[in-house]
């Protein structure tokens, strides 16, 4: 089967061909999603949890930096380091990228979870690189209509908010993204910004806010 792999930047109109196709393999992982439970007395059990887990897509290949009609997709090639630094740029991209495998029927929103490149003796101009990818879900938020204003006059003594600033502090779970702990803690999934823009967080997690880890604590604002 010939295929033929896209990576699309629709942020910044980029289209990207893969000029050589991957190396022994394509993965695609996709698990059902389970909790486990503990059961006194009866060990652990496995219940089927409503959805799917996140699809992983990976695979090897490498950046030629000469064209070799034997393996290469195209003849007029970009240099190897310039896509390198590309595709850098774009792990830590908070927007989605499009995947598109044809032959295979895949075409899909993606980020990209993990990315390496060597060099390799007696090829020093061309790159060998791992590449992953794990599927994005777009997330439909519903809005509240605004009520209409009301005439009736208030007393500010007795209905003046509390305006004192609280915040906790939660520690990340093994399956927790910004955007599930925004929408159990705060109530809203849009508000993952204001948990990662939190200095403290930002250094805790990094560049990527689409890559939390199990155990890092973060610190919640207030309602």
């Amino acid at each position: 089967m010939v295929i033929d792999i896209y990576l699309k930047n629709e942020k910044e109109k980029i289209d990207f061909h893969f000029p050589v196709n991957p190396q022994d393999s394509l993965s695609i992982k996709k698990e059902k999603r389970f909790e486990t439970v503990d059961i006194v007395n009866l060990g652990e059990f496995d219940i089927k949890k409503e959805g799917e887990k996140i699809r992983e897509i990976s695979f090897k290949t490498f950046l030629p930096n000469l064209y070799d009609a034997s393996y290469c997709r195209y003849s007029e090639l970009k240099n190897p380091i310039e896509i390198v630094a590309m595709l850098e740029k774009w792990v830590d991209q908070a927007e989605p990228l499009r995947l598109i495998i044809t032959g295979f029927g895949y075409n899909g929103l993606v980020t990209i979870s993990s990315f390496s490149n060597t060099q390799t003796a007696g090829r020093e101009e061309d790159r060998d690189i791992e590449i992953t990818f794990r599927t994005y879900r777009e997330l439909k938020i519903e809005t509240l209509k605004k009520e209409a204003k009301s005439n009736t006059k208030t007393d500010l003594k007795d209905n003046r908010p509390n305006t004192q600033t609280k915040s906790k502090i939660y520690t990340v779970k093994a399956s927790d993204t910004l955007y599930k702990i925004a929408k159990n803690l705060l109530g809203k999934g849009s508000r993952w910004k204001e948990i990662y823009n939190i200095p403290e967080n930002k250094k805790v997690i990094g560049k990527n806010p689409n890559i939390i880890k199990k155990g890092q604590k973060l610190v919640i604002p207030s309602k």
